[in-house]
């Protein structure tokens, strides 16, 4: 059943992680196959496979979450939708076209917003990709729910 879990919780509006409780005792079902199966070479071979995924996937969205957290406190800012990672999932409920956009560029979100000010510029301990990206405001040019299929794709990340 945990296929099954897993689907209701992204159903449901929650993160796919919110499941793990019930994928770990699967995973516990499945030590006797594993252990029979796992060689030194098979799990070196799998080691260096999850290490190459890992650091391909370690994108950081935490601007988006940071503008979750933070924007709540402050009460004044829209809700946050962000392209980046599984944040593309959770596109929220918004009624207005005020939008706050994290590392879009002017000519890029010219094709789905207008009226673009940019506000900051992220900044980051670490020189990455995301460093120096322009936190701007802008007007959509419908509502979220219509141009968000162009912002995934636009997406820099």
């Amino acid at each position: 059943m945990p296929p099954a879990a897993l689907v209701s919780y992204f159903a449901l509006g929650g993160k796919s992680y919110y499941a793990l409780p019930v994928v770990m005792f699967a995973l516990a079902c499945g030590a006797v196959s594993v252990d029979r199966w796992a060689t030194p070479r098979r799990l070196r071979r799998v080691a260096i496979a999850f290490f190459a995924l890992l650091v391909v996937m370690l994108r950081n969205y935490g601007e988006a979450g940071a503008l979750v957290m933070f924007g709540k406190r402050a009460g004044s800012m829209p809700p946050v939708a962000s392209g980046h990672v599984t944040f593309r999932f959770w596109r929220p409920d918004v009624q207005g076209r005020h939008a706050l956009l994290v590392g879009f560029r002017r000519p890029v979100a010219a094709t789905f917003c207008h009226d673009y000010r940019v506000l900051a510029r992220v900044a980051t301990p670490v020189d990455n990709e995301e460093r120096g990206r322009e936190i701007a405001s802008c007007v959509l040019n419908g509502s979220l729910a219509s141009v968000w299929p162009e912002v995934l794709t636009l997406y820099p990340g």
